[in-house]
């Protein structure tokens, strides 16, 4: 979550609905609030009043929440009057890799209107979610046949094939290489990564259009 502050643009409040691991001693910025829900087991319904009441105590002005445990977060965001909700997909459950699961797909669909803004990280789960729940695609990554190869993650075949091809042909894949160096440090260094976000989160209240802020839109 995300909240005003008057000396700052913005203030970072990492909410768990469970606990929070040792990684929170990397962040070395003073001011971020880390809160634990220390949820159970199971579903979050019984934090659901606890969450309702925090965001506006809070002042939170984004939440953003992450893959699917969070997801039923943006209801509550959205009747707390949280102006911007932001949902990103990491990566699918262990339980369901392929993201084929349907009761999640159904809940994917039922949830999306409570969405401001949908952020994938991977082809595949970009294409989930357009296929699944009708979200617009994202930008990829992998520029195919300048910073790399993009095969079907399900063809056994094609992924030997592209195997074989960056084994086999030094020249091609020193370009792609200097070629994706390049396209990293430009698109998705700590300073282009800074812009995004701050486009993500500030841009529509800039009057910028959708399609200029990272992800997909809801």
């Amino acid at each position: 979550m995300i909240s005003p502050r008057r000396r700052r643009r913005i203030v970072h409040v990492v909410l768990s609905l469970t606990t929070i691991s040792d990684f929170k001693h990397r962040i070395t910025q003073s001011d971020v609030r880390f809160i634990e829900l220390q949820k159970p087991p199971g579903h979050a319904v019984l934090l659901y009043p606890r969450i309702y009441q925090l965001l506006p105590d809070l002042k939170a002005g984004v939440v953003h929440s992450c893959n699917l445990a969070a997801l039923d977060i943006t209801p509550l965001a959205w009747l707390a009057r949280v102006p911007l909700r932001i949902h990103a997909e990491h990566g699918w459950d262990a339980h369901d890799p392929a993201g084929k699961n349907l009761r999640y797909q159904r809940l994917r669909k039922l949830l999306k209107p409570f969405v401001s803004h949908y952020v994938a990280v991977s082809k595949d789960l970009d294409e989930c979610l357009a296929r699944a729940i009708g979200v617009p695609g994202t930008p990829d990554v992998v520029e195919d046949g300048v910073t790399g190869l993009l095969v079907p993650s399900d063809d056994a075949n094609a992924v030997a094939q592209a195997l074989w091809i960056v084994y086999a042909d030094a020249v091609r894949v020193c370009s792609f290489a200097q070629s994706a160096r390049r396209r990293a440090l430009k698109n998705f260094g700590i300073d282009a990564m800074v812009r995004s976000c701050e486009r993500l989160f500030f841009g529509q209240q800039r009057g910028e259009s959708e399609r200029s802020v990272p992800g997909c839109s809801g």
